[in-house]
């Protein structure tokens, strides 16, 4: 018999040789903390579907689908390879639906980007006006925008483009305790002087005003974290917009500025499945899904 909370250490050891990549194996961690602190002091034979639909239906409820599918396959993971191991016979999750949510997070429409842009650079550091400005130029998630700089090793300018190797898709495994990169995310390489028409700016123009040291985004000249960014996005987003504002709708997170950088590209002609390194064109097709939050105009 072995406590839950000792097998899940021995997991958490598991996870650098599951061909993860360093930002999933800490999202993992995060997921398993929260599953030790709730039920980490039972046996593991102990533990039935009822304290793992508890854990899972906590995020349904509180509409982050994404988060309860992802702690659902940890949560699997976790018991099939207890099985392998010999500490237990059947998965208690075998029981319980895979979580399934209509998306009800709301699109970020231009006019509501331009006040938030307007408040941010009166109201905030001048770091989150940035942030704003290089998101929708590149059209690049939050956590690649925030590496960007002249000289990194992932994101660098040469021959007047911005050469960026986007994280998502990214592999890493441990050989002779360290992390070695065995599958890369996709690399674009965007010249300096894509712009953005209906902003006015370019690449090269947002760079000039980010006017950061070693990365493009500085506060206090040292490198933002997402936690900062998103903490600033949402104060600011709900002053301007209280919940009752988004009705139906969950408000936006910072990551739909990125959406909607797609569709204003694709209004220009840009072949956005390349701006946003997308394998698929099927992927990119999600992101001009605008939720039913605005008309589509037929263009004649």
């Amino acid at each position: 018999m072995i406590i839950f909370h000792h097998w899940l250490s021995q997991y958490e050891s598991l996870l650098l040789k599951k061909n993860f990549s360093a930002k999933t194996v800490n999202e993992k961690r995060r997921f398993l903390k929260i599953i030790c602190n709730k039920i980490g002091e039972l046996n593991l034979s102990e533990i039935k579907p009822i304290h793992l639909k508890s854990i899972i239906n906590g995020y349904v409820l509180a509409d982050k689908s994404s988060t309860a599918k992802s702690m659902y396959a940890l949560i699997k993971d976790v018991f099939n390879e207890a099985i392998i191991y010999g500490y237990i016979e059947n998965n208690p999750i075998w029981p319980l639906k895979y979580p399934s949510q209509r998306v009800k997070r709301a699109r970020l429409l231009f006019d509501e980007f331009l006040a938030l842009t307007a408040r941010a650079k009166t109201n905030y550091p001048a770091y989150l006006y940035n942030m704003f400005m290089l998101t929708i130029i590149t059209a690049q998630r939050p956590a690649d925008v925030l590496e960007m700089g002249a000289n990194q090793s992932d994101y660098f300018i040469k021959d007047d483009h911005l050469f960026i190797h986007q994280q998502k898709g990214r592999k890493y495994i441990e050989i002779d305790k360290e992390l070695k990169l065995v599958k890369k995310g996709s690399k674009i390489a965007l010249p300096l002087d894509l712009r953005l028409n209906i902003v006015d700016m370019s690449l090269r123009d947002i760079i000039e005003i980010s006017g950061g040291k070693q990365y493009f985004i500085e506060f206090k000249n040292k490198r933002v974290e997402y936690w900062r960014v998103n903490r600033d996005f949402c104060k600011l987003r709900d002053e301007l917009f209280p919940s009752e504002y988004w009705r139906e709708y969950n408000p936006p997170s910072f990551f739909e500025i990125r959406s909607l950088a797609e569709r204003l590209y694709r209004q220009q002609g840009i072949n956005t499945q390349v701006l946003l390194g997308h394998k698929y064109s099927t992927t990119t097709e999600l992101y001009n899904d605008l939720r039913g939050r605005e008309w589509q105009h037929l263009r004649i």
